[in-house]
């Protein structure tokens, strides 16, 4: 539940970041950033200015995160899919919905099936603690 205001912000901002004028204002966000951080640095407002770098930071690296862990829940669910021996058919499926599948997630899929319960496979999947 408090990921849905950002999910709705992500839906209305979606059809807006298409508009010219706001990519480029957005490409272009290192500039207003950058002469921000000056007049503060200026006005000696430390406490504003770290809010502002912080800020800008997270612009950068949020969508980089949300790769990086897309990419990570991707990989563990295929592992588990090809575990069970259902790789060729999750393909399969992949292929039907449309989706379009790149050639190292293809060769994941299509791997050797390891024996369901193999240690190596079942300890990468388990949470710690458990």
């Amino acid at each position: 539940m408090w990921c849905a205001p950002w999910a709705l912000l992500r839906a209305i901002s979606t059809p807006v970041r298409r508009l010219p004028l706001v990519r480029l204002a957005w490409q272009l966000r290192w500039a207003v950033v950058a002469v921000t951080v000056g007049q503060l640095a200026v006005a000696q407002q430390w406490g504003l200015l770290l809010v502002v770098v912080v800020v800008a930071a997270a612009t950068y690296l949020v969508p980089a995160a949300e790769r990086v862990l897309a990419r990570r829940v991707e990989e563990v669910g295929d592992a588990a899919v090809v575990v069970h021996g259902l790789g060729p058919y999750y393909l399969e499926a992949l292929a039907r919905s449309g989706v379009c599948v790149s050639v190292a997630r293809w060769e994941r899929l299509t791997a050797d099936t390891p024996r369901a319960g193999s240690p190596a496979r079942v300890v990468a999947l388990v949470p710690a603690g458990r």
